[in-house]
């Protein structure tokens, strides 16, 4: 088996500050959008990460450090308060 033929190119473009939406929930419907059009399998998924300031959270310990981490989710359709 050869990982190389596996290895996928995912270098579309650049991310630029001037290029991005001041509106965080704006860029992210973008996002989300493009990743849908392309086509991709499951784009609601994404890596939530988390860290502290001032401690490094880079490394295999950096859980138990208690500087970072990082969770696996799914985006799901938001529950609609009943009134």
């Amino acid at each position: 088996m050869d990982l190389g033929e596996m290895r996928e190119t995912y270098g579309l473009g650049e991310l630029l500050e001037s290029q991005v939406d001041a509106d965080p929930i704006v860029q992210f419907g973008k996002w989300l959008a493009q990743a849908t059009e392309a086509g991709l399998a499951e784009p609601n998924a994404m890596v939530i990460a988390t860290g502290r300031r001032g401690r490094p959270s880079v490394g295999a310990d950096c859980a138990a450090e208690g500087s970072g981490r990082a969770r696996l989710r799914l985006l799901h359709q938001p529950a609609v308060p009943q009134g």
